[in-house]
């Protein structure tokens, strides 16, 4: 090679090198630009066209986790729940300490019913952000679907220190007293929150079931009372009040 042509060749090598540098900044920005727009879309609940931003500004910057964790989030949202584990096992991949991919994986898990794996990544998103208190709800839901009742109602507890009109930790920590056989501390907690969310049919559904079951020779308007508050929880559109109305308020329908 003469002098000339190496001369020549270090110049095309720089220009490239600028270009290649200067290039990655721009497409970062366009990547940012994208993910806001696909936030804005998350806040007015168009889900798909979010989803396509998102996934615009992610070809754009393949390694932003959190633009990955944004994007899985969505389709938690669009239902599409084992979608969404690829795009948070890959903001995983990409940054071990997101807590909040952790959390959104743990929180998909639940509702794909694999509690344990959700257990342990609700776990781990504490040990990085204890004072993120949604954990705590999350964890103590699960609680209750393994059966670890008082560690649930510990969790949901610390839930309701820090927001005592939390109406869905409320709504947790009495379906865990339920199964407790704690029926007093239920009923207090349903009837907070029908007080805090009077269209809630989780809470007259409970309510009402707790108002039928109990002996109501000294107070007969208690299955009275809570037959009202299943027929409640049907017009509110609770999937299994009429069973419970058909099983426990028979005579009262008939009227």
């Amino acid at each position: 090679m003469t002098f000339k042509s190496r001369i020549l060749f270090l110049i095309i090598l720089f220009c490239f090198s600028t270009f290649s540098v200067g290039s990655e900044p721009e497409a970062n920005k366009e990547s940012s630009k994208k993910k806001d727009q696909c936030g804005d879309l998350y806040n007015q609940k168009k889900f798909e066209q979010a989803l396509d931003l998102c996934s615009q500004a992610i070809k754009l910057n393949p390694k932003d986790d959190n633009a990955i964790d944004f994007r899985g989030w969505i389709k938690v949202n669009l239902y599409k729940y084992a979608d969404a584990i690829v795009d948070f096992n890959e903001a995983i991949r990409l940054n071990a300490n997101n807590s909040q991919a952790i959390f959104h994986r743990g929180y998909t898990y639940y509702y794909m019913g694999e509690y344990k794996k959700a257990l342990t990544d609700i776990n781990e998103s504490i040990r990085l952000n204890p004072e993120f208190n949604r954990s705590y709800l999350m964890r103590g839901k699960i609680g209750n679907e393994l059966q670890a009742y008082s560690e649930a109602i510990e969790d949901l507890n610390r839930c309701i220190e820090v927001d005592p009109n939390w109406v869905e930790a409320l709504v947790e920590r009495g379906a865990v007293s339920i199964r407790m056989s704690k029926l007093g501390d239920a009923y207090q907690d349903f009837d907070k929150v029908i007080q805090l969310d009077p269209k809630n049919p989780r809470a007259y559904y409970n309510r009402g079931i707790i108002l039928v079951s109990v002996n109501s020779t000294e107070n007969p308007d208690f299955k009275k009372n809570g037959c009202k508050d299943l027929y409640q929880a049907y017009t509110l559109g609770h999937d299994k009040a009429a069973k419970a109305l058909d099983h426990f308020c028979s005579e009262f329908l008939k009227k």
